[in-house]
């Protein structure tokens, strides 16, 4: 019969799983579910297919960095209770699997919300203000929270109210990631407000409350922000973005024509000395005298950082900042253009205009300011 050699197929893989063979949860999960159904051949065919699209729109998702384990242990966060590592997935969807009256339903409620979760990655709900907010969480790595934005388009929440609940991510998460502390909660937080919120009378108002309670106060973040080092991430850039659109009061007079076409920029260079024939002695060195080697204390400043058209970025490079500032001032940004009222380039000017741009972060990621 068919259906005997589904079982066996089923029995042998799992055989293969227990004699030490590496097989990936999802692979395992998918193996004991359809098991499940190889006494029906119409339901196990009709389950495949189900399964496929589900994997399908995980593989759709435009992130390298994504894999589907991370979409399965989301899913459970949205569920149930409790934080699931990895090594315990499995187990976790075998028990799942067992205490389910209705194993189809499940598959199809995976199956839509992969659907929802290829739309939050991808930012494609149809909502222009809702999908840009989307990709700005992925640019600042703020994907742990799909747990509850899966929990808030199953409970149709309107546009105003989404917005709301994608600001207070974004000031929730920069925060923490600007005062560098430890992510280890953040699965729990968001599992938390998938299961609980929607008990309250006002979920988005819970959910902006807690979020914030777990939020630091404007001074950690100010101090943290004008003292740390950035990285040249899809984080920092965003971040300079949005310092930009608040220096021109988000007027829209100029876009900014593809991320790609603009740069992180430092301003006094990565680099202190450049190869020609033999390491020379800029004018970098010169100018700092017998402070430079305090030099890897100031350079990855968010005051030295500014964005810079490809193009200019390429011709600035390493010069010395009175030949900088001619390239700056064929920028259209005014971050960037702020810097040529500038004389000279020292520590002490990184450290004005890193408390400057740490007053105007203060204002932009705050909860105050949420609609």
């Amino acid at each position: 019969m068919v259906t005997d050699s589904y079982y066996d197929a089923f029995r042998l893989f799992e055989t293969l799983n227990n004699r030490g063979l590496s097989l990936s949860s999802v692979d395992l999960i998918k193996n004991y579910l359809l098991s499940k159904f190889s006494a029906n051949e119409s339901m196990l065919e009709e389950c495949i297919d189900i399964w496929d699209s589900i994997i399908e729109n995980i593989e759709d998702i435009e992130s390298v960095r994504h894999d589907k384990v991370r979409f399965f242990r989301h899913y459970l966060f949205s569920i149930e209770y409790g934080v699931i590592p990895i090594p315990k997935l499995y187990s976790k969807y075998q028990k799942l699997i067992d205490s389910n009256d209705n194993l189809l339903s499940l598959v199809e409620d995976i199956w839509l919300k992969s659907e929802m979760y290829l739309k939050l990655y991808n930012g494609i709900l149809g909502i222009k203000e809702v999908d840009d907010r989307l990709n700005t969480l992925v640019r600042i790595e703020a994907t742990m929270c799909y747990p509850l934005l899966i929990k808030c388009l199953s409970e149709n929440l309107n546009k105003e109210q989404l917005i709301s609940i994608l600001e207070a991510i974004e000031v929730f998460t920069l925060r923490r990631s600007i005062c560098n502390i430890s992510t280890r909660d953040i699965d729990r937080i968001y599992n938390h407000l998938a299961l609980e919120s929607f008990n309250k009378e006002m979920p988005v108002s819970y959910i902006v409350d807690y979020l914030k309670r777990r939020t630091p106060s404007d001074t950690e973040f100010y101090l943290n922000f004008q003292n740390r080092d950035f990285t040249r991430s899809a984080q920092t850039k965003y971040i300079l973005e949005m310092i930009e659109n608040a220096l021109t009061n988000n007027t829209r007079e100029k876009t900014i024509s593809g991320r790609s076409d603009v740069h992180i920029e430092h301003i006094m260079p990565r680099e202190l000395l450049r190869k020609r024939n033999k390491v020379i002695e800029n004018s970098w060195q010169k100018e700092l005298g017998t402070r430079a080697s305090e030099y890897s204390m100031f350079v990855n400043r968010i005051g030295n950082l500014t964005l810079l058209g490809s193009e200019l970025n390429i011709t600035a490079s390493n010069y010395p900042f009175l030949e900088k500032k001619k390239k700056y001032e064929q920028s259209i940004i005014m971050l960037t253009k702020e810097i040529c009222q500038e004389d000279k380039w020292t520590f002490e000017e990184i450290n004005i205009r890193s408390v400057y741009l740490a007053g105007i972060a203060k204002k932009i990621w705050n909860f105050n300011n949420l609609k």
